[in-house]
């Protein structure tokens, strides 16, 4: 899965995010996602405007989406929603916030890539992790988590909170994993991730990630 940042992203220092412009048009970064027919897993990190999944799957041209599902950390279960022939969409419609991860079903003709574009959200996301699976994706101000152990030692500050973080492969369909041994160490096909990655982590005690102002604050659009 490749990802794209804008450098502007990139330059984060006193002010740097400040908004330039009122101008609705103007763009401050996108976070590229590669996608393939069937199942792909996506990140939201950008400001949007949908308000839930069912807005969400009508954005995409019509015939390249047959579902998308949101998952809900706290019952461990899919909210999923179908397009039917007609097209129309029922199931479960989810409200997303900045940060989801979603998954789509792609048709063949689905677009090679999903762009999460528009302006750097105000507050970086957080969520709560329960006993189990849980799915999240690595907030933007993040950037120093490179690979699954910063990640998962991140997590797990204070104690073990994690032992197990996955990442989807969209172009392969496999998931690669790193688990944590007792000893500390991670070990798996997971070496690398990046922000605004989707991952998939087993919990072992329910927790707060990232906590606010503990471990990073959030980036500022002012001084």
């Amino acid at each position: 899965m490749k990802k794209l940042i804008l450098p502007l992203l990139l330059l984060v220092a006193f002010g740097m995010l400040a908004a330039v412009e009122s101008d609705p048009s103007e763009v401050v970064g996108y976070v590229k996602y590669n996608t393939s027919t069937g199942i792909n897993y996506l990140a939201l990190p950008m400001s949007f405007s949908w308000s839930n999944t069912t807005q969400f799957a009508q954005s995409f041209p019509t015939g390249t989406v047959t579902s998308v599902a949101a998952f809900d950390n706290a019952t461990h279960l899919w909210k999923v929603i179908n397009r039917l022939p007609t097209g129309v969409w029922t199931g479960t419609a989810w409200p997303l916030t900045n940060g989801n991860l979603v998954r789509i079903n792609g048709a063949a003709t689905v677009a090679a890539a999903f762009y999460s574009i528009g302006d750097l959200p105000a507050t970086m996301p957080s969520w709560t992790l329960y006993t189990g699976i849980n799915y999240l994706s690595i907030p933007l101000n993040k950037s120093s988590l490179t690979t699954a152990s910063l990640l998962g030692n991140n997590i797990n500050t204070g104690g073990v909170k994690v032992n197990s973080i996955g990442r989807y492969n969209n172009t392969t369909k496999v998931w690669q994993i790193a688990n944590r041994l007792p000893t500390g160490v991670w070990t798996g096909t997971l070496t690398t991730v990046a922000i605004g990655d989707p991952i998939r982590v087993n919990a072992v005690v329910q927790t707060d990630w990232p906590v606010r102002g503990t471990i990073e604050a959030p980036l500022s659009t002012s001084k």
